[in-house]
């Protein structure tokens, strides 16, 4: 029994002393005219009651025992059946195959390894499941990729009625879960029970070349420069040279030699320029030198379509200026462009220039389908001079949102007062002030484009660009823009955004925020009819309409998200129109792999514009792929693309011990030697030792508030009370 006193104990005792005393002296005086017999009884109940009121003030308790559940004890053993596991490094046999004789020459697959563990068998690759002895016999290592985190958690979960003594993992310690060991560990921790590894494999040197495909552009034109922009991924090639091809059609084109480094990746990138329309299939190749461990990924494919029809395109100047007037006049000579342009010269009055006559007067735009036929649209300045602005901007801000337009602004803001529709559609924030005899430089984002790459080229060589005349502060980019180039003040080396990009919408926008431009037409070491202005305009609008939804001159743009796919991932099929009648009896889109059809695919409408539809296909094995749509106007249009499949588990294949040791120590584990494993049955007595020997819990159980003891000091109490009024007491 153990005392939990409410008073301390010395005050406790001097109390039932004092009372006592009291109790005694106070009934043999005031009793004395009873019998003996009366007198004791009287005492005897108002002492016992005064007793049980002091034996409550100490509180008494039991010690009770707790008896220890009993749970069962389990040994997991979780063997990988990842790919990696077949690498054949184990003397000619393969990993997989060495874990198993491991578990069978030791006994592992027929009892436990203490008294009270039993074994639990899993394989474990992207999750664990739980496998018998035979299964083990016959297990195959097809497993696509390793995750630790989620195959301990699984197999935690599928052993919860038992207690584990321990989990030993056979891998080559490989995680492609790329979660932190750190919270692995954690469920082991909170489970109570170590993680022991056995390694398998090499850790020596594996080497592997994997190409990929960077960039995609859908359409380019006729004798227009793009690139085929690639990465190589490089295992155990440090400081090598390669060799990397350019095919076309299957017919090499370009070599490269490229120096690599430490770094995992390098880039890769090839310039072409098509002299005809069609499709045509571009490969980057490695060139195999040496054993590499995986065959299939050394190249990857792209398709450009090319094209030729003319791009169609509207000037609106209500201030002109040398800028527009050079630009005017350049496209104007340009054989790729149909140009509109409504030039105001005085108020009121506008001179409007077309190159082609045949097509008659030109109107002024006044409704949304008037700017739809335009391919792009470039703004000048004080165009509230030619039209209504908030006409103007409500219908610019549909042609490049629900139509998929492409907008430049040529000079800034392109009218006097604000506009909502328009400022919305701007993608730089503007400032106060100007900077003036800027030399502008190309940013980093804008040197994969031909465009601002002739122009960095430029400014590098004799034939370097002239300041030019002035440029308008700008604070920054809007949301989602890039900065192609930018200007600087020779006085104070502020840089301003003066070629910005941004995607808006179905559509795109350009903004340049510099003056004097027209500059670059003169220029002693070029040709005048090939000057450097004229270059520029000519690779912008290419580039631009190639990122566009609509083709020039033509109301069908059949479009692939990609022409390199993971296998996986979702292949986006787009067809977008110039009027939302063509969309009216489209018929299924059919897919073709190797030339074999394999599915057909109906659309579904892609947004609010209600000018585009779209559908999506997964892939389910690689291959190369067309997709072909039947139009209302009888055209079959086609799309090529090429799936493959990233295969890790067949590139790094080296025993990640560090891994393995990490995830083992965090948990109070360690990695093991497989050629001594009697060390793992002496761990694991040792722990169920001293896990018996354990001192058993105990707990108090009180005997003082229970109702029997109330009930108890009520009764002694009562009685004394009633035999005192019976006998004539007060």
């Amino acid at each position: 029994m153990q005392f939990s006193p409410t008073l301390p104990f010395s005050l406790i005792l001097s109390l039932g002393g004092f009372l006592l005393v009291i109790t005694v002296w106070l009934y043999w005086l005031t009793s004395a005219r009873l019998s003996v017999g009366q007198r004791l009884s009287l005492l005897t109940l108002r002492l016992l009651g005064t007793a049980a009121v002091i034996l409550l003030l100490l509180q008494p308790s039991r010690i009770e025992k707790i008896p220890k559940a009993q749970h069962n004890r389990a040994v997991i053993f979780a063997v990988d059946s990842s790919l990696s596991m077949t690498q054949a490094d184990e003397g000619g046999a393969s990993r997989l195959d060495a874990a198993r004789k491991l578990l069978r020459d030791n006994g592992f697959l027929k009892g436990g390894v203490s008294q009270d563990a039993d074994i639990r068998l899993f394989q474990f690759d992207s999750d664990a499941v739980a496998i018998t002895p035979e299964k083990m016999e016959t297990l195959r290592a097809d497993g696509e990729t390793t995750q630790f985190h989620k195959s301990i958690g699984s197999m935690v979960d599928s052993v919860s009625d038992t207690d584990i003594e321990a989990m030993i993992f056979l891998s080559d310690g490989h995680d492609f879960e790329m979660e932190n060991a750190t919270r692995t560990a954690e469920i082991a921790r909170r489970k109570r029970f170590p993680i022991f590894a056995i390694p398998f494999g090499s850790t020596g040197n594996v080497r592997d070349i994997a190409v990929r495909i960077d960039n995609y552009q859908p359409y380019a034109y006729v004798n227009q420069t793009t690139r085929v922009s690639g990465r190589l991924r490089l295992i155990g090639c440090e400081y090598e040279t390669l060799t990397v091809q350019l095919l076309r059609n299957g017919k090499l084109v370009s070599t490269q030699k490229v120096t690599a480094g430490e770094e995992p990746e390098i880039p890769v990138a090839f310039t072409i320029k098509e002299p005809e329309t069609g499709q045509f299939q571009y490969e980057v190749k490695a060139v195999i030198t040496g054993k590499e461990t995986d065959l299939n990924n050394n190249n990857a494919f792209t398709y450009l379509n090319v094209i030729d029809e003319k791009i169609r395109v509207l000037i609106l100047e209500g201030s002109p200026y040398w800028d527009t007037t050079f630009l005017q006049r350049s496209l104007y000579r340009n054989d790729k462009i149909e140009l509109d342009a409504i030039l105001a010269f005085a108020e009121g009055r506008a001179r409007r220039v077309r190159n082609d006559n045949v097509r008659g007067q030109l109107p002024d735009p006044l409704k949304p389908e008037d700017y739809q036929q335009y391919d792009a649209i470039i703004l000048g300045r004080s165009l509230n001079r030619l039209l209504d602005p908030d006409l103007l901007g409500a219908n610019l801000k549909q042609y490049v949102d629900s139509f998929g337009g492409t907008l430049i602004f040529a000079r800034g803001r392109a009218l006097d007062d604000e506009n909502e529709a328009l400022a919305e559609l701007e993608p730089v924030l503007y400032d106060s002030g100007g900077n003036s005899d800027v030399q502008i430089s190309v940013a980093s984002t804008g040197r994969g484009l031909a465009a601002f790459q002739m122009l960095h080229d430029k400014l590098k060589t004799s034939e370097s660009l002239p300041p030019l005349l002035a440029a308008r502060r700008a604070s920054g980019s809007k949301t989602l823009a890039a900065t192609l180039a930018e200007a600087e003040d020779p006085q104070t080396g502020q840089k301003t955004p003066v070629f910005v990009h941004r995607r808006f919408g179905k559509g795109q926008v350009l903004n340049i925020n510099v003056a004097g431009l027209w500059k670059w037409s003169f220029n002693a070491k070029t040709d005048v009819e090939n000057n450097i202005f004229d270059r520029f305009w000519d690779q912008l609008l290419i580039w631009m309409l190639s990122q566009s939804e609509v083709v020039p001159n033509r109301d069908f743009s059949f479009r692939t998200s990609s022409a390199n796919l993971l296998l996986g991932e979702p292949m986006d099929f787009k067809l977008s129109v110039r009027k939302a009648e063509f969309l009216l009896g489209l018929k299924p889109i059919r897919i073709f792999r190797d030339g074999k059809l394999v599915t057909e695919l109906r659309w579904g409408a892609d947004d609010r514009s209600g000018n585009s539809a779209r559908t999506v296909f997964t892939p389910e094995v690689t291959g190369h792929y067309e997709a072909r749509v039947k139009l209302p106007n009888g055209e079959e249009m086609g799309q090529k693309f090429m799936v493959y499949e990233e295969r890790p588990e067949m590139t790094e294949v080296t025993t990640d011990l560090a891994y393995l040791t990490r995830l083992c120590h965090l948990t109070g584990g360690s990695i093991l030697d497989r050629d001594n494993l009697d060390q793992l049955s002496r761990t694991l007595a040792l722990q169920k030792k001293d896990s018996d020997s354990e001192i058993p819990d105990t707990r108090l159980v009180p005997i003082w508030d229970r109702f029997s003891v109330f009930f108890a000091i009520v009764m002694l109490f009562g009685a004394d009370w009633m035999l005192r009024r019976r006998w004539g007491l007060a």
